[in-house]
């Protein structure tokens, strides 16, 4: 049986500091939290790291980036100078996709090398695992033999029962294969509002509650709330829970930062 290892963060640009500037210094709690993640994932050394993403296109399926390599630039914050490329995996997505399609659950299969901007903050993190970089402070050296390979999957505008669905046949997947496995879904719990803030404020409080107390029912229940669209991470932090579950692995919140009308949550299961 796999290891599985199990995260949830933010995937707001401001965790790279570089992007954000002095307003990432707003969220130092949670860029510390990511570091430390960095150096438990370079403990692991895990053969792959699955990055679940927001809804990136206006699908009903969850998608699989399927590529050999994935390719990040920052352009479109005005930084011309940092990109960098991942190594991707053709041959475990491919055989994702067939259980998935086997066990008559709808998925996508896309190929895309450049990645969007939801997948930008744990790819940036991990460098360690880049097959090639520029624009960083200090120069990375790396290995292009490189063994540890990343799959991103895009979460869908589908329910939340979908992608718990999807959650509980990833987990049956994983769990027959043999690999050291880190998940990591992300996602910013709370994206900017303008109208109503102190009630999406509440609502995120009654997930962080329930996310402390493993009642992860009690957060399926808010879906009323989720459907108005201002929880980015909703619906990557669902296809993780019944790993969460089955696992019985049990939260611990790194950081918590409540920064420009928004909620930035990172979890470690343990």
């Amino acid at each position: 049986m796999s290891q599985i290892h199990t995260f949830f963060i933010p995937h707001n640009p401001l965790m790279i500091s570089k992007i954000g500037q002095e307003y990432s210094k707003k969220v130092l709690s949670s860029i510390k939290a990511l570091k430390d993640i960095k150096q438990k994932i370079y403990n692991i050394n895990p053969d792959k790291i699955f990055i679940i993403t927001p809804p990136s296109n206006n699908f009903d399926n969850i998608i699989i980036n399927q590529s050999e390599k994935y390719l990040v630039n920052f352009k479109s914050f005005g930084d011309l100078s940092l990109e960098f490329e991942a190594p991707g995996d053709l041959d475990y997505s491919t055989r994702l996709r067939d259980f998935l399609r086997h066990s008559n659950f709808n998925v996508n299969l896309f190929s895309k090398e450049i990645v969007d901007r939801g997948s930008f903050v744990p790819l940036y993190h991990l460098n360690k695992y880049h097959i090639f970089s520029k624009g960083f402070e200090n120069k990375l050296i790396h290995n292009s033999r490189i063994k540890n390979e990343f799959i991103i999957i895009n979460s869908s505008n589908s329910d939340l029962d979908y992608h718990l669905k999807f959650g509980e046949l990833f987990y049956k997947f994983l769990k027959d294969q043999k690999e050291n496995i880190v998940v990591i879904a992300c996602g910013d719990l709370l994206g900017r509002v303008k109208k109503q803030k102190d009630h999406h404020i509440e609502v995120t409080n009654q997930i962080i509650d329930s996310l402390k107390n493993g009642q992860y029912k009690k957060i399926s229940k808010l879906s009323g709330e989720f459907k108005k669209g201002f929880y980015p991470g909703i619906k990557p932090l669902m296809t993780i829970i019944p790993l969460v579950s089955k696992l019985n692995l049990k939260p611990n919140i790194l950081s918590l930062d409540r920064e420009f009308n928004e909620v930035y949550l990172t979890v470690e299961f343990v």
